[in-house]
């Protein structure tokens, strides 16, 4: 279900308030297999149904969408719950909704620029989150259910269907689930899967297998480079998903990996005047999205400075100043 946006139409109050029940009952922790299978048949009772879902599924996000794994850097400001909100929309749901949430959604493919993060629903009842600057392509079958990660990171909500396995396929890498929540990023021919929730197998796209198909479980992710060895390790996955909210999580990393990661959702680009900058640590949970922020922040907790020149941050050494 990839639409795109029109003007002019209105969609009736029956058919609103039905997705919006419809949203909050799949974003529910109760959803089950049975919830799914009556979503699908509702979807397919009239051609507007998926449309105004759609839509809907846009207020839903406006409201802020939360991973059951948030970590908050700071107490954040008020606002109004999904369930206020959803009460509320009536007569204002046509002015309230971003007509053009879905124009990045076309013949199968999903995209964002960056410093974007969107969230799609598909004709199964899968849900797919996509990251800053990722590209995916879409392809749902009667007997299958395929993703290609292009490029980028996406965070994907699998329904239960095991008669079609869900698969995402990243540079040489292909990921295979029948349900659960997974976490799959692809920069050039590194891939990393991590599973939130279940279990999938990952092994090689290609005809020639690259190494042994690995059988992933809850906490469990894999990484691997091309045809290098893969690694699997236990991360906490509150900090693997910690993008879903907005957030980067750095324990002990350098600035320079730092900044590589901040750098992902700002044209505004933190580079460095010397290799000892790039060396100094940092830890803490930062909002994504604003790099002189940051970069600020730095300045503040490290003994640097920062010097804007164009659409470019210079982070610098500099002698602490102990009197601060």
């Amino acid at each position: 279900m990839v639409n795109g946006p029109d003007t002019g139409w209105t969609p009736d109050p029956e058919t609103r308030a039905e997705a919006a029940i419809w949203v909050a009952r799949l974003h529910s922790d109760t959803r089950t297999a049975q919830d799914d299978a009556a979503f699908r048949a509702w979807l397919q009772e009239k051609p507007d149904n998926a449309h105004v879902f759609d839509r809907m599924t846009a207020t839903w996000d406006m409201a802020g969408a939360i991973s059951p794994f948030e970590i908050e850097a700071a107490p954040a400001r008020r606002r109004p719950s999904r369930r206020a909100l959803f009460a509320g929309l009536g007569g204002a749901v046509a002015t309230a909704l971003g007509f053009g949430a879905w124009n990045a959604a076309y013949a199968g493919v999903l995209e964002t620029g960056i410093g974007e993060r969107r969230e799609f629903m598909l004709d199964d009842g899968s849900r797919i989150m996509l990251d800053t600057d990722t590209r995916v392509r879409v392809r749902m079958g009667d007997r299958s259910r395929h993703v290609s990660l292009e490029r980028g990171r996406i965070g994907l909500t699998i329904s239960v269907d095991t008669a079609r396995p869900f698969q995402v396929e990243a540079a040489d890498r292909v990921v295979t689930a029948a349900s659960g929540l997974i976490d799959v990023r692809c920069e050039g021919a590194s891939v990393a899967v991590a599973v939130v929730k279940g279990t999938a197998k990952v092994g090689s796209a290609g005809a020639q297998a690259i190494d042994a198909a690995a059988m992933l479980v809850t906490g469990q992710r894999l990484t691997a480079v091309s045809a290098q060895p893969t690694r699997i390790d236990e991360p906490d996955v509150r900090k693997v998903t910690s993008w879903q909210n907005g957030q980067a999580v750095f324990e002990g990393n350098t600035l320079a990996q730092a900044a590589a990661e901040m750098n992902r959702y700002s044209t505004m680009r933190i580079e460095f005047a010397d290799p000892a900058a790039a060396a100094m640590r940092i830890s803490g949970v930062y909002e994504v999205g604003d790099t002189a922020a940051f970069a600020d922040s730095v300045a503040v907790a490290l003994p640097v400075r920062v010097r804007r020149d164009g659409s470019r941050l210079i982070v610098a050494s500099a002698p602490r100043d102990d009197s601060r």
